[in-house]
């Protein structure tokens, strides 16, 4: 499983980052989302009020241009 997070801006994504190592020991951080390959997550620091709006956007292109969403609802890429 695949996991892309958008996160609003910098605290939450340090905060993110170590809940996820926390919470999910068995998934590797990623760096690049196109590097994905068996259990691992992306997080995305969204940069704030409004450029999180045009991360959501590019974040959606992306996700699509893989073709796939789990069954939680949260973006499989």
């Amino acid at each position: 499983m695949k996991l892309y997070f958008i996160l609003e801006g910098r605290s939450e994504y340090l905060l993110m980052s170590k809940w996820l190592a926390f919470l999910l020991p068995d998934f590797q951080s990623i760096e690049d989302y196109s590097t994905a390959s068996g259990k691992c997550y992306y997080l995305l620091d969204g940069g704030g009020q409004p450029m999180i709006y045009t991360r959501i956007s590019n974040a959606i292109q992306d996700i699509n241009e893989i073709h796939s969403i789990n069954a939680l609802g949260a973006y499989d890429f």
